[in-house]
């Protein structure tokens, strides 16, 4: 029997996941454009440290559902609730950003005097694909939604680790064949796909893989690393290293390659970094409760300030600065945890509904 999680570590699971979902905003803020420190600090965040988001959000499904892994009849009873949890919102919210996307775009058509259908996503099969990630070489047309596609296919064929998980060597072992195949995607997948290798990073994901294999196998076999009073302090300098390496080198131009395998070590070094900084405090209900809806909903608020953006001459000579990146960020975070909290107050099913009872 697999012990429970410990209310101290179920907690900072809880914090952890709520800093995720913001660092996915940032992933998805206005890029920053030109020299200086600004571009400095978002290639740093945007390609470096905000990349520890969906590996953790991986890690921790895996760990959830390999707490039912030795119950009887837990793969069935796994699908049939991601079912609930994950493809229903998946669905949802991938109509209702659709029609958003489609609202904006027949009114941008009849400002600009354009074809009344140009931009419509609903407007063709394609389209349709797109909408609901039915084309696997691309990102589903609301983008974070890929997570949650690449989540329920891992769920669905988690019943293959059960071989595997029976015996410490065989899951270690998978786990460094996973990681090895991550620090090399870019060399195999454009040998294996050219250009159609983005399979590899929304769909088929090895690093999705990897941490949800990894999320099992710590939920199997326990393991601590301790701390020493200093560690944490050690941590943020090793991590702010290899974030300045890293972005030095994209700056420079090193091949992706070269980038792919040196972001898979460290991604591994900043998200044991933040778990260690994250508190097992009980943090507001209302924060740790729109972890997935700020995952899910951020993209509509920051869709609209992008075309403020573009549109408005006052905002335009902020366009591309590290204040626009910073301040589109930080309203969508807002945004969306009022728009949870407001949910979950006045229409707590319609909340449960498009968020999976998150």
């Amino acid at each position: 029997m697999i012990e429970k999680i410990s209310p101290d570590v179920s907690q900072k699971i809880r914090n952890m996941s709520f800093i995720c979902a913001c660092l996915v905003v940032f992933i998805h803020s206005p890029a920053v454009v030109g020299d200086g420190f600004g571009r400095f600090f978002w290639e740093a965040t945007y390609g470096g440290i905000n990349n520890i988001a969906v590996p953790f959000f991986f890690l921790v499904s895996g760990f959830m559902l390999a707490g039912h892994m030795r119950e009887t009849g837990w793969w069935k009873r796994g699908v049939q609730s991601r079912l609930r949890t994950l493809v229903l919102p998946y669905v949802l919210c991938s109509t209702i950003y659709a029609a958003f996307s489609t609202f904006l775009a027949i009114a941008a058509n009849l400002y600009g005097h354009e074809p009344l259908l140009r931009n419509v996503p609903f407007a063709s099969v394609s389209g349709l694909c797109s909408v609901y990630g039915l084309d696997v070489f691309n990102l589903p047309f609301h983008g974070p939604l890929w997570f949650i596609r690449t989540l329920f296919l891992l769920v669905c064929g988690s019943f293959m680790l059960m071989p595997v998980i029976r015996k410490k060597g065989r899951m270690l072992a998978l786990l460094v064949v996973l990681f090895l195949l991550c620090a090399t995607q870019r060399l195999w997948g454009e040998a294996l796909l050219a250009e159609r290798a983005t399979l590899f990073d929304y769909m088929l994901s090895p690093r999705g893989a990897f941490y949800f294999c990894l999320g099992v196998g710590l939920r199997f076999y326990p393991m601590t690393v301790p701390c020493p009073r200093w560690g944490k302090q050690l941590l943020v300098f090793i991590s702010l290293l290899l974030a300045s390496a890293l972005t030095y080198g994209k700056i420079e131009g090193v091949s992706s390659w070269a980038i792919c395998l040196f972001s898979t070590v460290a991604v591994p070094v900043w998200m044991y970094t933040v778990w260690e900084w994250t508190p097992s405090s009980r943090w507001p209900h209302y924060l740790t409760n729109a972890s997935f809806t700020t995952y899910v909903f951020h993209i509509f608020i920051l869709n609209k300030i992008a075309i403020l953006m573009k549109n408005i001459p006052a905002l335009q000579c902020w366009d591309g600065t590290l204040t626009a990146y910073i301040m589109a960020g930080t309203v969508s975070v807002i945004g969306s945890v009022v728009v949870s909290s407001m949910l979950e107050k006045w229409c707590p099913r319609t909340r449960a509904l498009l968020f999976g009872g998150r």
